[in-house]
């Protein structure tokens, strides 16, 4: 199967919040080393737009493109294999789910997320706290996971 994250449904994203999370992709793409690409095999730029966000790693460290429209979609997911592309992926769902409400699930634990955290806080108008991702994730067994995830 490989390492997933799924997301959504969703209906149409009002443009202002779309904005606000883009703001935060679009800095944490600029200012992270990871090489990226449109889709996979692909050499133009990744497209982070009012309609749409469409990225994938570069090359071998490609696997499966991350797609978003703005409009109304349905649950969709993205297999990273835990590729170095991971991280932006990441990041994106954060913000997306902070600013525009996206559902998110993921084969990742919080730990997982714990890099893609860090670079969304140092880029985002509001940070996400460990809680948050835990939540986010919707984990069932919060009162288990954060304790243990704490080293409590």
């Amino acid at each position: 199967m490989g390492y997933t994250h799924h997301y959504g449904p969703k209906a149409e994203t009002p443009i202002a919040d779309w904005n606000r999370a883009l703001k935060t992709i679009r800095a944490a793409v600029k200012n992270s080393e990871v090489p990226l690409c449109r889709i996979y095999n692909d050499r133009r730029r990744p497209s982070l737009c009012r309609d749409h966000i469409l990225f994938n790693g570069s090359g071998v460290d490609g696997h499966e493109t991350f797609a978003l429209l703005r409009k109304k979609q349905g649950w969709s997911f993205c297999k990273t294999a835990r590729k170095p592309y991971d991280i932006l992926v990441c990041v994106a769902l954060l913000a997306l789910h902070a600013e525009c409400g996206l559902s998110v699930s993921s084969d990742g634990s919080p730990q997982d997320w714990e890099a893609a955290r860090t670079l969304y806080n140092k880029h985002a108008g509001k940070p996400i706290s460990v809680d948050d991702v835990i939540v986010m994730l919707d984990r069932s067994a919060l009162g288990a996971i954060l304790p243990a995830y704490r080293g409590n």
